[in-house]
């Protein structure tokens, strides 16, 4: 630590230099201050969306790893969730980004019943099935390509299944406008696969860019250095005279 030494006597005037360490350290802070509301900060977020609700096909369960399909109840403003068929399921996200932020990942999970994409488990054998998956029309490549249900009929348990896209930057233009529109195709093989959704949560993550532009740091340090040079001339000539 610097220590700095403040000429006083009997005379007195060794107050105008005990004033001037007063008013460098106001000017030190003053300083720290203007360097902090230049440089901002870069603030993250997370924005979550959810599509449905949460209520384990329309059963109002909190714990949702099994279901039937004659379990299944779908609500008055359900559209297209907690519903057992085939079809092209449609939904959207709306949400809010942080303003001068940047999407640095998404993730957007899932919750289907009975889809069965890796092998029909009917009983007739083969993968007729190919459920496809599109984010504002651009399709995620092999989207459920691994999910698979095994053999059942209307009254067995079958596994809930929760399949999670980790969003490459491809999306993320798709994503900055604050609403996303999907569609779950349950039709695309040769033959459709009767399958439900409960709900779909999108989760974004931001980070935004600080609000002003950094200066050159010479330029903050020589407009400091001259006032903190102009303030010492004058207290120097104070305590002289």
């Amino acid at each position: 630590m610097a220590i700095i030494y403040v000429k006083s006597g009997a005379t007195g005037n060794g107050s105008a230099w005990n004033s001037a360490f007063g008013s460098l350290a106001s000017a030190i802070a003053a300083a720290q201050a203007i360097f902090s509301l230049f440089l901002g900060a870069a603030n993250a977020a997370t924005i979550t969306s959810i599509a449905g609700d949460k209520d384990c096909f329309g059963t109002g369960s909190n714990i949702c790893n099994t279901i039937a399909v004659s379990n299944i109840v779908q609500g008055t403003n359900d559209n297209d969730f907690d519903f057992f068929t085939f079809k092209t399921f449609q939904w959207s996200h709306n949400y809010s980004l942080p303003a001068s932020s940047s999407i640095t990942s998404a993730v957007l999970k899932i919750v289907t019943f009975d889809l069965e994409d890796n092998g029909a488990g009917d009983g007739f054998g083969g993968i007729p099935f190919d459920d496809r998956l599109f984010i504002d029309g651009i399709e995620v490549s092999g989207a459920f390509d691994d999910v698979s249900t095994p053999d059942g009929n209307a009254l067995t348990q079958l596994p809930v299944n929760v399949t999670i896209f980790n969003l490459n930057s491809l999306f993320f233009s798709s994503l900055a406008d604050g609403n996303v529109n999907i569609e779950l195709n349950s039709f695309g093989g040769t033959r459709a696969d009767a399958i439900a959704i409960d709900y779909a949560e999108l989760e974004i993550q931001t980070i935004s860019e600080p609000l002003t532009s950094v200066p050159e740091p010479s330029t903050i340090v020589g407009i400091v250095t001259l006032g903190l040079g102009a303030l010492f001339s004058k207290k120097y000539n104070q305590d002289d005279n």
